[in-house]
């Protein structure tokens, strides 16, 4: 009877055990989610969870109690019966009860850490949400019966961690990486897609862009000028790479308006002269310090899907379309070879790539992804590929003039003035290169 009871005891101390690891353990979102639904258990749960040191002491007074009762009936029911057994041998008999009470602490100590411990944390860590909400009633009541000295024991926890100056009840903050890593492990345990997997990655890297990562260039920005020739204006209008385009008077640093290049066709197929200014429409400016994410809002406000980035002192950078935006989240909806469909990449046949200087490092990015995983874009001050050449050679290259780096060679093909217009960049393993 009394080796039953031992065997109780260390069973109630694996519910104990399985309990700890199984609230601290759990995610509170799905918690929170069950007492949403009205779940008790959940509620509970997470009751004991927002008070972690009352609930860790009632764990203690339980495992604590249970390991004094396990020796004290141990002794009586194991030990007291192994006595006679090494005393009827004779060369054991001086030292049947050392031993007696040496085999009694085996047994309890290895049955308790088996089943009273290890078993049941296993069992804890793999179902957290589901044991916490089954045992944090009993957890709950245990608490409230001992509330003396579970009280006595959370104030001088609470006592100690002040003297250590150790902040209670304090969340740590989720980082992207471990966001990342939580994606990354669903992917492949199945829960997300790849693509899924890319899109929430590509989310989170957006947000620490600024505009400058997606929109086109000051220096690539076409409009119209109201002071040009009607026969300009038209080869503008033909020559169009948007639905919209900048309305300027005189520049782009004096942009009055929006055009929409349907409106312009419409005039000249009911055969009427151009007037700009009868179909333009207020321009969306927006600070070019703004993340792509934060322009997504601005567009769903303005009802509008293209705007001018201008900076502190109002001058435009560039322009920026929600497609611009969209090809950043999903990629950009182009074959293999994109010099198809791109004039600013140039696929050539010995591998290298014949490069605008005003793509973004992160079109750049897609092309050379492996050579430039491991570059750390924060604190960077350029955002094209002609910013990154300003960078590496410390001033305004000429023509002819090479870099290495990262693997990559970069070459100077085209300058406009003091524009970088071409680069051509293949990768140094693509050819023999003398070194730096």
């Amino acid at each position: 009877m009394d080796i039953l009871f031992i065997l109780l005891l260390i069973l109630i101390n694996g519910v104990f055990a399985m309990s700890e690891i199984a609230i601290v353990s759990a995610r509170r979102i799905r918690l929170q989610q069950k007492a949403e639904e009205g779940d008790r258990g959940a509620l509970a749960a997470l009751a004991l969870a927002e008070h972690p040191t009352r609930f860790l002491s009632t764990v203690q007074i339980g495992i604590t109690m249970i390991g004094v009762l396990s020796g004290a009936f141990g002794e009586s029911a194991i030990t007291q019966r192994l006595i006679p057994v090494f005393a009827n041998i004779e060369w054991l008999a001086p030292y049947a009860n050392s031993l007696a009470m040496a085999c009694m602490v085996i047994m309890v100590t290895y049955v308790t850490i088996v089943v009273g411990e290890l078993v049941p944390k296993r069992i804890g860590m793999h179902s957290p949400e589901r044991v916490a909400r089954v045992v944090a009633p009993f957890m709950q009541g245990l608490a409230w019966f001992a509330l003396p000295v579970v009280s006595l024991l959370s104030r001088s926890t609470d006592f100690f961690l002040i003297l250590l100056r150790i902040r209670q009840h304090v969340d740590a903050p989720v980082t992207h990486e471990e966001i990342k890593d939580l994606v990354a492990e669903g992917t492949e345990s199945g829960v997300f897609e790849k693509a899924e997997q890319d899109l929430i990655e590509n989310v989170m890297r957006l947000d620490d862009y600024q505009l400058g990562h997606v929109m086109t260039t000051r220096a690539d920005v076409i409009g119209v000028d109201l002071q040009d020739t009607p026969e300009e204006q038209q080869a503008v209008m033909l020559s169009a790479r948007h639905s919209y385009l900048p309305v300027f008077n005189g520049g782009i640093d004096d942009v009055v308006g929006m055009v929409a290049v349907h409106d312009l066709f419409a005039q000249r197929l009911a055969q009427q002269p151009l007037d700009i200014e009868t179909v333009m429409q207020f321009p969306v400016f927006v600070p070019s310090s703004i993340s792509p994410l934060t322009l997504l809002d601005t567009f769903r406000e303005r009802k509008q899907h293209i705007a001018l980035a201008v900076d502190e002192y109002g001058s435009v950078q560039g322009l920026v379309t929600l497609k611009d935006v969209m090809d950043a989240l999903v990629g950009e909806m182009s074959t293999e070879d994109a010099s198809e469909h791109d004039p600013d990449v140039v696929h050539r046949d010995d591998g290298s790539y014949l490069l605008d200087g005003a793509i973004t490092m992160e079109k750049f990015r897609t092309l050379f992804p492996v050579e430039l995983a491991d570059v750390e874009e924060g604190g960077r001050d350029y955002q094209t590929l002609a910013g990154l050449v300003l960078f590496l050679g410390e001033h305004v290259p000429e023509t002819g003039e090479k870099f290495n780096w990262l693997g990559l060679h970069i070459e100077v093909v085209d300058m406009d003035r003091r524009r970088i217009d071409k680069l051509l960049v293949m990768r140094q393993s693509d050819r023999s290169l003398p070194p730096d």
